[in-house]
């Protein structure tokens, strides 16, 4: 009862909303939910979580400045996570630099 009164609460005062995947987090219901929510989640089934937030939070907006930085390169990616060139060059088979290696 406590607990669903602290998810009440945090998920009024949340303003982000994030969805889960079922296929990765299969003991979650695919329902939005807050960030607040999640992490509540996330320390109930790892004590660890919030030693390890920064972390994940670090490698999470990295891996975001990766995608941004081949996306605006004119890359693109197919639903089986195949990258390829604006020219069409699957990215195996690139010869060129990789859009995230020109900085």
């Amino acid at each position: 009862m406590l607990q669903q009164h602290i998810l009440d609460s945090l998920h009024r005062s949340s303003k982000r909303v994030v969805t889960l995947d079922p296929i990765h987090f299969d003991s979650f219901a695919s329902k939005p939910m807050s960030d607040a929510e999640f992490n509540l989640l996330m320390v109930s089934k790892y004590p660890n979580w919030y030693d390890l937030l920064p972390q994940v939070e670090s490698a999470m907006a990295a891996h975001e400045q990766w995608m941004d930085k081949r996306i605006s390169a004119g890359w693109e990616i197919d639903e089986y996570g195949s990258w390829y060139a604006a020219d069409g060059t699957p990215e195996h088979e690139w010869d060129g630099d990789l859009p995230e290696d020109l900085e």
